[in-house]
């Protein structure tokens, strides 16, 4: 119950905080629309995923409960948590997931500013997280280290490419930031 409401529910909130933040940046790129559509298609995704965590982290929980206090419901009233439409909603929300993380990193790799590795390391997170770490469960593990470790490094090197108070944004063409009002 706890690792699924603070690592999956809780993750998945600082994820959107973290996409739309990226997204911001992003949207004086060279790759403006990939970062607008990666945006809206990592959050789409990952609220998407949010309402299945929502159900393995209380449904699940109690499901178990009943199940150890001897109910013959308790595999039945399971599957019906994860039919069709669940699955669904969890296949498309991996996949949305994905594609967003992966339009903004190519939108990422378009910018100077951002270390390529970070761009790279971010794109090959959201492959490893919302793909191939649902059939290898530890694989979601590592793509979110990867994806934490590589969004710090993007988040950092945009501080470091902004003046505080100055009104400039970063520019990729631009090895600097400067003024979008000339």
């Amino acid at each position: 119950f706890v690792s699924h409401v603070v690592g999956s529910i809780f993750g998945s909130v600082l994820l959107v905080l973290g996409a739309v933040a990226l997204g911001f940046l992003l949207s004086s790129s060279r790759r403006p629309g990939l970062a607008l559509w990666g945006t809206v298609s990592t959050i789409a995704g990952a609220v998407f995923l949010s309402a299945i965590f929502g159900v393995a982290a209380f449904g699940q929980t109690t499901l178990g409960e009943s199940f150890l206090a001897g109910s013959t419901q308790a595999e039945a009233l399971y599957d019906a948590m994860y039919d069709r439409p669940s699955l669904a909603l969890a296949i498309g929300g991996a996949l949305l997931f994905s594609l967003g993380v992966i339009l903004v990193a190519v939108a990422a790799r378009a910018s100077e500013q951002i270390p390529r590795w970070a761009a790279l390391a971010f794109g090959v997170s959201g492959v490893l997280v919302g793909i191939l770490g649902i059939p290898v469960g530890f694989l979601q593990t590592i793509g979110s280290i990867l994806l934490i470790a590589s969004g710090a490094a993007i988040a950092r090197s945009a501080k470091i490419g902004f003046r505080s108070g100055s009104g400039d944004t970063l520019r990729s063409g631009a090895g600097s930031p400067r003024d979008v009002s000339q």
